[in-house]
Formats: structure tokens, sequence, C-alpha cells
């Protein structure tokens, strides 16, 4: 009778062992198969018809091209398989020599249609080309980058504005192509028109404000080195120069409203600025 219950123990055991162990099995062998293919079709957005603002930079498919040497055409080509889904949130790949291809197909599923803007905000990449694709075939081109002299197409802004067009029930491929020797980061998004511009006049407002305060601060502490002559005085002016040569090149507005026609200068006075302005703080100090 001993014999017997141990034996029946056994087999019950035996088969607790082998449930865990398949369970284990199936689970490992899908987590697999989550990572080595991921979905890449997931990344279709349905356009709103009540939408003022999103950040759609998750719902972007990858590719990362090592050769910096892919054109849009032979980017059209590339097996599905090779994408990946971009994490939620915004694209950061900190910094790196490759170039990196972006796609998403947006959707009008209403009746009606829809008109959006495209918005990058990072202006600090050094090229960044936009396609629209249209049932397998080229669109629109946009260009533009730190590097180089924007294309007219991108609305008159200081960051990268493109308007969008969504005619009832159809939809629009979006490939983005960006590099840069710099911080790699990609916010992007999708606005209605008029939350846009009222969410805009306020950001004028506020970026008025803070260039208003240090042309007040910059012009009050020079009349105090006119009259103390305290070297002092000299390292802090310059250091408010360089904090309003630096956040002009950065938020847009120096490409857009004074060298517009120069990409290099903006690098140039961003690099600068920023170096001079760490500078002269230690000189303040």
């Amino acid at each position: 009778m001993t014999c017997s219950l141990c034996v029946t123990s056994k087999l019950k055991i035996s088969h607790w062992h082998a449930l865990v162990f398949f369970t284990l099995k199936w689970t490992l062998v899908c987590a697999l198969c989550i990572t080595l293919f991921p979905d890449v079709h997931a990344n279709n957005l349905t356009i709103k018809t009540k939408q003022s603002k999103e950040e759609i930079s998750g719902y972007f498919n990858s590719y990362e091209d090592q050769a910096a040497s892919l054109s849009i055409d032979e980017v059209l080509q590339l097996p599905k398989g090779l994408w990946t889904n971009v994490d939620k949130g915004p694209i950061n790949f900190g910094y790196t020599d490759s170039a990196h291809w972006f796609q998403i197909k947006l959707e009008n599923a209403s009746t009606q249609q829809h008109q959006r803007l495209l918005q990058f905000t990072y202006t600090a990449l050094d090229e960044i080309d936009v396609y629209l694709v249209k049932e397998g075939k080229l669109h629109a081109t946009y260009v533009g980058g730190d590097m180089r002299v924007r294309s007219d197409k991108f609305l008159y802004h200081r960051t990268y504005v493109i308007p969008l067009t969504l005619p009832a029930l159809d939809s629009v491929d979006i490939y983005l192509r960006t590099k840069s020797e710099g911080p790699f980061q990609v916010p992007i998004y999708i606005w209605d028109l008029l939350s846009f511009f009222e969410y805009d006049q306020e950001g004028l407002i506020t970026m008025a404000a803070f260039f208003g305060l240090l042309a007040v601060m910059f012009f009050y502490n020079l009349v105090l080195y006119t009259i103390l002559k305290d070297i002092n005085y000299l390292w802090y002016l310059l250091n408010l120069l360089a904090i309003f040569m630096a956040q002009l090149s950065l938020k847009g507005f120096g490409s857009q409203l004074i060298w517009p026609d120069s990409p290099y200068l903006n690098q140039f006075i961003t690099i600068i600025s920023i170096f001079g302005q760490q500078i002269f703080t230690l000189l303040f100090t």
C-alpha cells in the first residue's frame, strides 16, 4: 500500500514537472518570436476628426542605413522584415554616423477631407528629408537640415512643418531620412491647423519675453560696466550674448529670419555660442 502511494505521488510530481516545463518552453518560444519577428505592420495611424495635437514618433518603423547611401527608391524596395518598430516616445539614438529611415502610414478613415500639419521640432539635425508616397509612387519631397538650405515646400517657420491634405478614405506613406553628427533626436507631432497656430503664438510670446529679458539685462550691465570698469561685468555681458545667440540658433529663429541661406553659419554659431557660454560662465565665477 505504501509503495503504491509512493508511485502515485511520483507520477503526480512528474506530471507537474512536465506541465511546468511545457509552459516555460512555449513562453520562451513566444518571447523569441516577438523579439525576432516584430510586428512591422502596427505603424498605421488613423487621423481623428477631433485631434488637436499628437506625438507620433512611437508609431514609426525604423531602418538603420549604416553606410548612409540608400536613396528613397532603394528604401521602397526593402523587405518589410528589415524594419523595426520604434519604442513609444520621442525618437532618440544619441550619437551615430548612420542615416536612419522612418516610415509611417497616415490614414483618413472618415468621409471628410482633413488638413493637418506635420512638425519636426528638433532643428539641429544635419540632414532631414521627408518623402510622401502614395500607392508606391513618390508624391512629394522635402529637403532640410542645419547643413542645408531648406526646401521652400516647408512652411515658413522656425521648425520644420509640412502641410498635409488627406482626402476622405485615403492614406499616405511618410518616409523620413535623418542624419546628424550631433545628438540624434526626432520628436514628431501632428496638428490640426487651429491648434498649431494657437500654440505657436503662445510660444512666440514666451520667446519674445525671454529675448526681451536678456536684452534688458545686457544693456543694464553694459551701463554698469561702462561706469565701474569691472572686468566681471564684461564676462557677464559676453555670457548673456552667448546665451542669446545659442537660443537664437537652437530655436530656429536665426535660420528662419537672419541667415536663411547660410546653414553652415547656423551650425558654427551654435557651437561657438554654447562653448563661449561655458567659458564666460567660468571666468565670471
